[in-house]
Order: structure tokens, then sequence, then C-alpha cells
């Protein structure tokens, strides 16, 4: 079953309280902006999807300590995700990258 890209985006605004969320392997091509609501979570898992970038709302999310974006084919990253300051864990392995990085992570 395929979910449209805008019923994502509502089913994300339902899980305002969890402090997990794995998108592993849904062939999500964009993630919603509707991703910065969820300023409880601290895991982030985006494995093996189809991303190319992230919204700028992922700044949003300040307590987020491990966020997966391995397997996908970004093609830039936000600054926004300097505002991730919790990040303790950030995993890019195979990931495709055409891209450069305009900022510094740490």
């Amino acid at each position: 079953m395929v979910i449209p890209f805008d019923e994502y985006g509502t089913a994300i605004e339902r899980q305002a309280g969890y402090t997990e969320l794995s998108l592993h392997g849904i062939g999500l091509t964009e993630l919603p902006e509707s991703i910065g609501t969820l300023t409880q979570l601290r895991v982030l898992d985006l494995y093996q999807n189809r991303l190319t970038t992230l919204p700028e709302t992922i700044a949003s999310l300040t307590g987020l300590q491990k966020l997966s974006l391995r397997a996908n084919e970004f093609t830039e990253l936000p600054e926004a995700i300097t505002a991730l300051t919790g990040l303790q864990s950030l995993n890019l392995s195979i990931s495709l990258f055409i891209f450069r990085l305009s900022f510094c992570l740490f």
C-alpha cells in the first residue's frame, strides 16, 4: 500500500509525544515540514529512503541525539542541521553525496 505524501505529514503530527521515530525504508523522497513539530524526539531513523535534502524545520529538534540518514540520495543538508545541539550521532554512511557542506557541524 502506498501512502500519499500529505498523509505522511498528518501521520507525523500525530506522533507528538514520541521520543523515537523510524521511517526506515518507506521510499520517502522528501520529509514533511511537520517533522519540526516532534520536539520530543531523541532518535530519528530515516535509513534507506530516497531523500535528497531535509526541511529547514529539522532545526526545531534540538533534543535530537541520534539521526540516521544512511542509504539516501542527499544533494544537500540544510544549515539548520547545525541547530541540533544535542546531536551525538549522525550516520550518513552508504549515502550518495553530490553536495558540499558550507557550514561547520562541530
